[in-house]
């Protein structure tokens, strides 16, 4: 997932969030996390929502000791400008250098948040008090190599890199038992554990 920053009135800079080696994500954030990709993902869409079969969205929340972030706020996302000339040839270039073929359409791989929608989850996190820190999505079909989807691919490494915020893995491929992993800027190497 590719996320335009538009800056943040949060005083902690993207480096602290690197620090962080757990992410809180209690039962209220939660369910809205999953069940935002759920209904996504088995092809339950809101009016207006394009007819895809993933969720995207991005999280605020506090810092409350040095090593740990908690999610607050679930800002689930509808709208892609993926294909906005403005950002398509960038992401395309992207696409073909480190993602893997699959059956999902390459225009519909990789997500650029509205800068609409990301202006309105900074505005509402910082009127609460709240830092934008992280975005998460879906993973819904299992790989021979990776039955469980639940990590980061190249592709979403890719664009993670040099973001500054977490990305959560919120594998679907049972939609009945999804799973949530943290990675820092997508890094398998930097992950941080997710817990209740």
């Amino acid at each position: 997932m590719t996320v335009i920053p538009h800056g943040s009135a949060s005083s902690r800079s993207p480096w602290d969030f690197a620090a962080a080696r757990t992410i809180v994500l209690p039962a209220g954030p939660r369910d809205r996390l999953v069940e935002d990709a759920r209904r996504k993902v088995t092809g339950r869409h809101l009016p207006g929502e394009p007819p895809q079969r993933r969720a995207f969205g991005l999280l605020a929340g506090a810092w409350p000791e040095p090593r740990t972030l908690s999610v607050t706020a679930v800002y689930p996302l509808a709208h892609s400008v993926r294909t906005d000339p403005a950002y398509a040839d960038t992401v395309d270039e992207i696409y073909r250098e480190h993602a893997r073929p699959t059956a999902t359409p390459q225009e519909q791989r990789g997500w650029v948040a509205h800068p609409g929608d990301v202006l309105k989850a900074e505005e509402h996190a910082d009127a609460h008090g709240w830092i934008l820190f992280g975005n998460y999505h879906t993973h819904r079909i299992a790989w021979p190599e990776d039955p469980v989807r639940d990590s980061c691919t190249a592709f979403d490494t890719a664009l993670a890199r040099g973001s500054g915020m977490w990305v959560l893995i919120v594998s679907m491929v049972d939609p009945a038992a999804p799973r949530i992993r943290a990675f820092y800027e997508g890094d398998p190497a930097r992950e941080a554990v997710v817990a209740a």
